[in-house]
């Protein structure tokens, strides 16, 4: 039975994971943080879940984002912007 985006908990990806990126000869860093430093799921009174960025180490090259939480359906659509605008963390 296929995973509906639309049921709790939430998932957001776009872009690719740790191993695919290194599979393609970058050298990879990640970092994460939770969602409770996010304003609208602190607006929304729910906090739980976490953020995943995967990133070229050299340049900051933002390469996948992954996110588990509430409204993450809607937030990985900031994310693909980043990654449309070659946007880097640093």
């Amino acid at each position: 039975m296929p995973v509906s985006p639309y049921r709790a908990p939430y998932l957001g990806a776009f872009g690719l994971t740790e191993q695919a990126s290194q599979q393609r000869g970058y050298d990879v860093k990640t970092g994460s943080f939770k969602f409770g430093i996010l304003g609208l799921s602190r607006i929304a009174g729910d906090t739980e879940g976490f953020v995943r960025i995967v990133f070229e180490q050299k340049y900051g090259e933002v390469l996948g984002v992954h996110m588990i939480g509430p409204r993450a359906t809607e937030l990985v659509a900031e994310a693909t912007l980043a990654l449309c605008l070659d946007c880097s963390v640093q």
